[in-house]
């Protein structure tokens, strides 16, 4: 077999395993694919997905941009290339791709809400309540459109729309805790402190360990002192998210 065969078998079994979560598996499958044959764009977008699902989102903007330069004409490589952007937090260049995404195709659900997040972050709140809008006339099942939503309002000024979004993304999803925690934020804007805190606990009660972490990590980033990042709930941890709460902090 020429090494563009072997490049392109090895790549097809390496997005298989990617696929069904064997992400390091088939991380290996696809740098033996690129060895081989280094302009095999099916093996560079695969491996940008491996390298993000993994949480390497540099590594894998490279290979996305690899790919991009090798067959520029798909949009899904876009997609992946502005949701890599936007967990970079580089939201400008984000929504660019997002854009052509939904030049392409202007009922991606998907596409709108996350142009709709970084329209958020970026501060371009009416923009950003026009994509989760549309997104929810082509879904109307989308927890994450609802929720991005709900939060969006809380920024402008208005928690109590928030507040409805967030209990409709909750109906939907009871057992999500993106849900509970983004009603748990918008109660605390609320002044409802105590509904805030059960709420907050009660996602940790679903996410476990990796969610305090990830709450350990934005606690102490915020200036308040939650102790080690060990995934433990209690404590200085407990003591400083309930500081968080009292003063609403996001």
């Amino acid at each position: 077999l020429s090494d563009t065969t072997m490049s392109a078998a090895l790549s097809s079994r390496g997005n298989i395993l990617v696929a069904v979560g064997a992400t390091q598996h088939g991380l290996e499958d696809l740098n033996s694919a690129l060895q081989l044959d280094p302009v095999n764009a099916a093996a560079a977008y695969g491996r940008g997905n491996a390298r993000f699902d993994q949480g390497d989102m540099v590594g894998a903007l490279e290979d996305y941009n690899l790919a991009l330069g090798l067959q520029p004409d798909l949009p899904p490589l876009y997609l992946a290339r502005a949701d890599t952007f936007s967990a970079l937090g580089r939201h400008a260049e984000a929504l660019a791709d997002y854009d052509r995404v939904l030049l392409n195709d202007p009922f991606d659900a998907v596409a709108m809400t996350n142009r709709g997040w970084s329209n958020t972050v970026l501060g371009n709140y009416p923009q950003a309540i026009a994509d989760y809008e549309a997104a929810l006339a082509i879904d109307p099942g989308s927890v994450l459109a609802l929720l991005d939503r709900a939060w969006t309002h809380a920024l402008m000024g208005n928690p109590q729309l928030g507040l409805s979004d967030a209990d409709a993304a909750l109906a939907l999803a009871p057992g999500r805790p993106a849900a509970l925690s983004t009603r748990a934020q918008i109660l605390a804007v609320l002044g409802r402190t105590d509904e805030a805190l059960a709420g907050f606990e009660a996602a940790i009660g679903m996410g476990g360990g990796d969610l305090v972490r990830a709450y350990q990590r934005r606690l102490a980033a915020r200036g308040y002192n939650p102790g080690p990042v060990d995934g433990g709930y209690g404590g200085r941890t407990k003591e400083a998210l309930i500081a968080c709460i009292a003063e609403a902090c996001n």
